[in-house]
């Protein structure tokens, strides 16, 4: 099976499928400058322009609805799909991230007719994915962006007044993603920090049981278009003697890509204050002209639902951010801080944030999962963790790494094996 890979109108290569839509091969080349970024030969001092096939085959499956999504073999046996690679056949692969589409020999479609960024969709598959209804499906049912919306949480989109919204649920037992995503964003108001607006929408599902949700507004519209971080950092290899933190901030320069630092710093830094678990390369990245190809800067804010301890059955104001997992520079929130050049948060609206603790204990009145003990817990854990956070930078601290008497015994015994191996 042949299918022409397209960004927007441009033409950009042809890629060979087998029987089971397993991608065989690249067979050609038509455009090296809109191949997906992330998908090239690396070089240490270069973004080359030969393409990597096992990069682009990454490229390629990451494209699509994760396999282990929620309610997806329903949606599957429904519409007679024996796999999710299945879906390359039935759609063109677009999304709502990028501008990148397919279509066969025998298809006449032009990304203005097909693209879902003007074009209307059908909801059926997003309201089985996120709600488990299910619906009459028909051919209009492939048509739609939710086959191609990467992440583990269930979601789908949908249009209002024109515009284009992903909603998400949660995974958890006190539903509180959705209010982590929205206290993010006041936090983010008030600092000064660009970041993505979330709503909270509560739904009953069919036992009839309150389920919490988040909205947000698509901040990818139809000439620009977001890069992930994981692609940004594939495009240069790494050298030997630099960070992950280096090196992903060389490969947005040598990229092209301006003042990515700064933004960086500020999306770590509130990260730091929300305890964020899963700031994975995927969710986050830059944003490009998609005309052009000219790189507009880091996206804002977004993805900040797995915070706050979400999984702690009681949160403590004196949890040691080395005990708290970070991603994806260090393993830790206490490492992660130090690499942050201060210079770029003293730009920061410090005296706005007073009232965060109190904005967000208003707003988790309204889940019924959270207890009020839990609720005044959340709270004064904000808020020390906003009054700390602003303490290190307006002193110019890096935040003090002691081990333990039992780590530095580990040490000790890592330091002696390695003597009797020698």
């Amino acid at each position: 099976m042949e299918l022409w890979l397209f960004h927007k109108d441009h033409e950009v290569c042809l890629l060979d499928l087998d029987d089971n839509y397993e991608l065989l091969s690249i067979k050609q080349v038509f455009d090296k400058k809109r191949m997906p970024v992330g998908t090239n030969v690396s070089e240490y001092d270069c973004v080359s322009d030969e393409t990597d096939f096992h990069k682009f085959k990454i490229w390629w499956k990451t494209r699509f609805i994760p396999s282990d999504r929620k309610y997806l073999k329903k949606v599957l046996d429904l519409l007679n799909l024996k796999s999710v690679d299945a879906l390359v056949a039935k759609t063109h692969c677009a999304s709502l991230n990028d501008h990148y589409w397919t279509k066969s020999a025998q298809d006449d479609s032009s990304w203005g007719k097909i693209n879902f960024f003007e074009n209307p969709f059908d909801d059926s598959v997003g309201l089985l994915l996120l709600f488990n209804r299910e619906r009459n499906f028909s051919e209009k049912s492939f048509n739609n962006p939710d086959f191609t919306t990467d992440g583990a949480l269930p979601k789908r989109w949908t249009v209002e007044n024109g515009k284009r919204f992903l909603i998400k649920g949660t995974d958890s037992a006190f539903q509180q993603e959705p209010f982590n995503e929205y206290i993010t964003h006041i936090l983010c108001s008030k600092l000064g920090i660009n970041s993505v607006p979330y709503q909270i929408l509560q739904s009953t599902n069919g036992d009839g049981e309150i389920e919490y949700l988040s909205s947000c507004e698509n901040f990818v519209t139809v000439n620009t278009e977001f890069v992930s971080a994981y692609f940004i950092k594939e495009s240069i290899k790494k050298t030997n003697n630099e960070s992950d933190y280096q090196h992903f901030l060389r490969g947005c320069n040598l990229l092209g890509a301006k003042n990515v630092e700064s933004d960086l710093n500020k999306m770590l830094f509130v990260d730091f204050i929300m305890a964020n678990t899963d700031r994975h390369y995927r969710n986050f990245g830059l944003l490009r002209d998609s005309d052009t190809l000219e790189w507009i800067g880091l996206a804002p804010v977004f993805d900040t639902e797995r915070s706050l301890f979400l999984e702690k059955p009681l949160p403590k104001t004196d949890y040691d951010a080395i005990n708290i997992e970070a991603k994806p520079f260090k393993d830790n929130h206490a490492e992660q801080f130090n690499l942050l050049e201060k210079g770029f948060l003293l730009s920061l609206v410090f005296d706005r944030t007073g009232d965060v603790g109190q904005i967000f204990s208003t707003i988790l009145k309204s889940n019924v999962y959270i207890t009020d003990k839990r609720r005044n817990a959340l709270c004064e854990c904000l808020d020390a963790r906003i009054s700390q956070a602003i303490s290190l930078v307006r002193e110019n601290r890096r935040i003090r790494i002691t081990k333990s008497r039992v780590q530095r015994e580990f040490d000790r015994l890592d330091t002696l094996n390695s003597l009797v191996l020698i």
